[in-house]
């Protein structure tokens, strides 16, 4: 059922009629696509003509992104749009209205069609509160503070490729061989085998989350006796639950591995391959079907981009 909105958008000024002497709210949130207004009152509530509207305006900023081709193998390439929504307040209320008219009237002079055929659709608030999807900000909707903290290596799942380059990590001394580019060989024929695609520098920066897995070498220091040690760690990005405007390189898996005297020969390669075969089991269990997710989200996306119930929510 429509709410009581009056709508007109013209170059991403919005104004919506306000039920005069009745409450509406404010809330307003984005939801698969379209813009949601949280209002307490319906169009079966009361009898529109008689009753006086005022004139609400919004402003509209949409980031869009045109489409990545050619499309690389699990990388977004479609069209994305992502819309952020505020009242238009203070000022010189007569001043809003006049740019809107003006807005209007070029819009009209130009042959611009009306409504736009890229206009933000208006859904309702109901849709957007029980979607419970992240990026919903909706009253009594999704709430990233809400969530219980995420399992260890949860972070893993869903993973589908993570960008790795150990061809230049340096050897020990007196190492014969490449020590870097065979971990390199190694880690691509593992990880395709477990069907964990590697990617290069240039393909991460459009992949989902930017994954990237890095390995730090400690060289044993002959002359303070320290001997080495190896760390390793699985980053992405992420934003902050008490600040979403705050997006960070953020560990999701780490992993270290020194020299053991109980099994003194152990080399440096062979630690770095036990990392990574501690990495893809952790992988594999993180990905199981078996494994419990700690927040499931009552809807999901499915692979045609639609928002469909979550069958383990």
């Amino acid at each position: 059922m429509q709410t009581a909105l009056d709508v007109a958008m013209h170059g991403g000024l919005m104004r919506f009629s306000k039920l005069f002497g009745l409450t509406v709210a404010l809330g307003l949130s984005v939801w698969a696509g379209c813009v949601a207004f949280a209002s307490e009152l319906e169009t079966s509530d009361v009898n529109l003509a008689e009753i006086d509207l005022l004139d609400r305006y919004w402003i509209i900023r949409e980031e869009y992104a045109p489409p990545i081709l050619p499309c690389q193998p699990d990388a977004p390439c479609g069209e994305t749009a992502k819309l952020n929504v505020l009242p238009l307040q203070g000022g010189n209320p007569a001043r809003i209205r006049r740019i809107y008219g003006q807005m209007a009237a070029l819009s009209a002079a130009s042959n611009v069609p009306d409504p736009h055929p890229d206009q933000p659709a208006i859904c309702a608030v109901s849709a957007a509160q029980s979607a419970g999807v992240a990026g919903v900000y909706v009253p009594d909707g999704w709430n990233p503070k809400r969530l219980t903290k995420s399992a260890k290596n949860e972070g893993l799942r869903g993973l589908t490729a993570v960008q790795v380059d150990l061809s230049g990590l340096p050897g020990p001394r007196g190492w014969e061989g490449d020590f870097g580019a065979d971990l390199q060989e190694r880690v691509i024929t593992r990880f395709e085998e477990e069907g964990l695609r590697v990617l290069t520098k240039d393909e991460v920066e459009t992949h989902p989350g930017k994954p990237q897995m890095a390995v730090y070498l400690s060289h044993t220091n002959y002359d303070t006796g320290c001997w080495w040690s190896i760390f390793s760690s699985v980053t992405e990005t992420a934003v902050l639950t008490r600040d979403l405007n705050v997006k960070l390189r953020s560990g999701i898996w780490s992993q270290s591995v020194g020299y053991s005297a109980d099994d003194p020969d152990r080399s440096e390669f062979d630690a770095v391959t036990v990392i990574i075969e501690t990495f893809l089991a952790d992988w594999r269990a993180a990905n199981a079907l078996d494994f419990e997710v700690t927040n499931v989200p009552p809807y999901r996306w499915d692979e045609a981009g639609n928002l469909i119930p979550n069958e383990d929510g």
